[in-house]
């Protein structure tokens, strides 16, 4: 067996498996959170999509605050507070019944969760460039396992009692806290600038970062397809709803062993080629649909969509915190929030809104690919950016030696 000349510290690999355990307790209460609230609890659509989008506004607005101030107080502190967070908001789950109560659980899951994923992020991209690249790709593994494991436990404990995910989900989020906050001192910490004002104004001035946060809206929307367009036209085609559940289910499953013959490409290639690639395959993806319809052509068009999700999201990763250049890595990452915020919101209104008027139909998916087009030209915009920067720079250094 070769071994892998990557140094990769201990506290990687420990973070790569809360991660697991982390994402394993996410899909084990949200793949049926909205049946528990809709039909064990009886709420009113209205509640429901009141509960689901407070937790998803704290989620992605929190980040703007809670990047800048793990920067400051430690990503460790940040991610045993997450996790308890997330806890707590389950056990609220588990235990109340009322809208109001329900509400506080929302703001205390979407909360955590906006703890604990800069933070993560930020301890990976403090990393040097070689580790680094292989703990996003390892990341990216431990979240595509523990969402489908964590589906299917699920699925299996939900026929005995519509409440046990939110119990197991609370014991899960518990441990890992638990363990977490004894190992809390291994963590590094990151530089930060003077003041939160500091922070905000060195990730704010940097034009690159802004020019491919712009360009991630488009990912984004493509993204959101994966729980919007793609389980509809799944339903469309099969007229079943058991099968809606396979894009998710060959999605991750294919995203997991996929990485195993990408990892490489990571190590060797540029962030920002493997997240413009990444957009035009899933658009690629996305447009094929149109051609065919039939259960298997719908997998085919998720797998190719797959294969551009998982160059992008490590990538995107991987780009933020070379932006950053290791100082105020949190920060980088909480506004990064914005991009996933608006495309994401964007995403899920525009799918809904084309799927129901023209479902069935080549509008939506040619839409898809269009906007798959748009984000690889804004990403070859900020490529030459990047060269003429470069040029400029060295141009610069020959100037300076000259004159010495």
């Amino acid at each position: 067996m070769v071994r892998d000349p990557i140094p990769f510290p201990f506290f990687a690999k420990l973070l790569v498996a809360a991660t697991f355990f982390i994402n394993f307790g996410r899909f084990l209460v949200f793949t049926f959170l909205t049946v528990y609230l809709t039909h064990t609890l009886d709420f009113e659509p209205w509640q429901t999509g009141t509960i689901l989008t407070i937790a998803l506004l704290v989620n992605q607005i929190l980040p703007l605050i809670s990047g800048v101030v793990g920067d400051r107080i430690g990503y460790s502190t940040m991610l045993v507070l997450g996790c308890i967070s997330s806890s707590v908001g389950f056990f609220c789950v588990y235990s109340f019944a009322s809208f109001q109560e329900m509400i506080g659980a929302a703001i205390l899951i979407g909360g955590g969760a906006a703890l604990y994923e800069p933070s993560i992020k930020s301890i990976f991209g403090n990393l040097q460039d070689e580790s680094r690249k292989k703990a996003f790709t390892y990341f990216n593994q431990a979240l595509n396992a523990g969402a489908v494991l964590g589906a299917l436990a699920g699925g299996l404990s939900v026929q005995y009692s519509a409440s046990l995910p939110m119990l197991f989900g609370t014991i899960l989020f518990t441990v890992v806290s638990i363990v977490l906050l004894f190992l809390i001192r291994k963590f590094p910490k990151g530089k930060h600038s003077s003041s939160f004002r500091d922070s905000y104004r060195n990730v704010l001035k940097h034009k690159e970062f802004r020019l491919f946060s712009i360009a991630m809206i488009f990912f984004w929307i493509m993204y959101a397809q994966l729980t919007v367009s793609l389980p509809l036209e799944m339903y469309r085609v099969s007229e079943s709803s058991e099968l809606v559940s396979g894009v998710i289910i060959s999605n991750g499953l294919f995203a997991f062993v996929l990485m195993f013959f990408l990892r490489r490409l990571f190590n060797k290639g540029k962030s920002n080629q493997l997240v413009k690639y990444g957009m035009l395959i899933m658009g690629s993806g996305l447009i094929l649909i149109a051609f065919n319809s039939s259960v298997f052509w719908v997998i085919f068009c998720v797998l190719v969509f797959t294969i551009g999700e998982t160059l992008g999201l490590p990538g995107a990763d991987l780009a933020i915190a070379e932006y950053s250049s290791y100082e105020d890595v949190g920060a980088f990452y909480g506004v990064f929030g914005i991009s996933f915020a608006i495309g994401g919101t964007l995403g899920n209104y525009l799918g809904t809104w084309l799927m129901g008027q023209y479902g069935g139909s080549y509008l939506p998916w040619l839409i898809y690919g269009l906007m798959g087009a748009v984000g690889f030209g804004l990403m070859k915009t900020l490529e030459k950016k990047v060269k003429c920067n470069q040029s400029y720079v060295k141009i610069i250094d020959i100037k300076k030696e000259d004159l010495t």
